[in-house]
């Protein structure tokens, strides 16, 4: 069978898995005209006022609680189908399964077509990417935008085009972290890795540099000059920063139990903040105190950091279902344990093959960002696709080894 076919096939399957999952979830419960989670309500407030002309604001009159492009999809959907979370859901779901494919042209570029096949085949049939899907959340839209991106980024690494590969990733990163603000520091590692690969053409890795600063400008630029028209102050993309900072790093933060602490996100804020949530003063006032907080408790931070790691890693959520949690454990334990190896692997065969290097710094960074702000379990999907990767090296590790244990008998 040829690869189309076999990609096409993949495709169907992961489509299927989640349209499935919307009809029969808890008896249809996601074909409802209902949100169920605790940020879908802020998305589609400002999906419904920019419809009527308002702006990118919330109910609350907040101009930069959230980014612009994931609104700006609920948008166009609720445009062409009424303000309708199932068409969202559905719509969503094509979006997934194509990611998929994307995946599969990530793992091409790094590792050659077997392992694309089998990357998109695991992720077609994994159950946090099938059941994101139905929520009214960031994580569909920016997770195609990021694997896009970074295939464009390995496909300028395998060819060396700037034009048809560089800039192409450039604007598809900047929208991406118009999407979800946790990847604006990520191109300082993009920006030292496209000086790596070009060591030995310095003025060549510095032109790169210069694209894909270029190319995130043109995309955020627009919407940070619109929040500086507002606030009078740089803001690249959200107000938010200095929350996410506080709720992970204070006396009452645990870094366990929903990633920040036992409590309501909200109850345990400054009685004497003085400022609106989510307000500019409000968020910078949060930054200074959660600032001083690290300062005045580095060992408590560290270990906070741990925990909150082991939470964004851990197998289920705590009070889910009892098949969630069995479906769950069951790839999600096995896939890390073939991800390592996967990934020792290649620390072992293929240390010259330097796009694996953005790949590993691309873990690192997530994992590292969240240890220091919040960690929760689905702030690990967006870097879900690239351990997969791994791990369908670890898989194929160990049937090779085995195939080779065989015939020497």
């Amino acid at each position: 069978m040829r690869t189309k076919q076999i990609l096409f096939l993949i495709f169907l399957l992961a489509l299927l898995l989640r349209v499935g999952f919307i009809i029969f979830y808890d008896h249809g419960k996601m074909l409802k005209n209902q949100l169920y989670a605790a940020d879908e309500t802020s998305y589609d407030q400002v999906a419904v006022n920019l419809l009527n002309g308002k702006g990118f604001v919330t109910g609350d009159g907040l101009y930069a609680r959230r980014g612009p492009i994931y609104p700006l999809f609920l948008a166009v959907i609720y445009c062409f189908w009424g303000h309708s979370y199932v068409a969202v859901r559905f719509i969503q779901s094509v979006i997934e399964a194509f990611t998929c494919i994307i995946v599969y042209l990530v793992a091409k570029e790094l590792l050659g077509n077997k392992t694309g096949l089998a990357s998109a085949f695991i992720c077609a049939l994994y159950y946090p990417f099938i059941q994101q899907s139905a929520y009214i959340l960031t994580e569909v839209l920016f997770n195609l935008l990021l694997t896009m991106s970074l295939y464009f980024l390995l496909r300028y690494y395998n060819k060396r085009k700037i034009l048809s590969a560089l800039f192409p990733a450039s604007l598809i990163f900047g929208l991406a972290s118009l999407c979800r603000e946790s990847v604006l520091y990520f191109p300082l590692g993009i920006f030292l890795w496209l000086v790596h690969i070009n060591r030995n053409k310095i003025r060549i890795g510095l032109t790169g540099v210069a694209i894909f600063m270029l190319g995130i400008c043109l995309s955020v630029g627009p919407w940070t000059l619109r929040n500086y028209s507002i606030y009078k102050a740089f803001i690249p993309l959200t107000v938010s920063g200095g929350h996410a900072l506080y709720y992970g790093n204070n006396s009452k933060a645990t870094g366990g139990t929903l990633g920040w602490n036992r409590l309501e996100k909200d109850s345990f804020l400054p009685q004497d903040l003085g400022y609106p949530v989510y307000s500019l003063e409000a968020d910078r006032k949060l930054f200074k105190l959660a600032s001083g907080y690290i300062k005045q408790h580095p060992a408590r931070f560290f270990l906070l950091g741990i925990r909150k790691t082991i939470n964004m890693w851990r197998p289920f959520y705590a009070d889910a279902h009892l098949l969630n949690k069995i479906v769950m454990g069951f790839q999600q334990i096995p896939l890390m344990l073939f991800a390592v190896l996967g990934i020792l692997v290649n620390l072992t065969k293929n240390r010259k093959n330097e796009g694996l290097w953005l790949v590993y710094f691309l873990i690192l960074y997530y994992i590292a960002i969240h240890a220091v702000t919040i960690g929760e379990i689905r702030y690990r999907y967006p870097i879900m696709p690239y351990l997969i990767i791994f791990s369908a090296i670890g898989i194929n590790h160990l049937l090779e080894s085995k195939k080779q244990d065989v015939q020497s008998l």
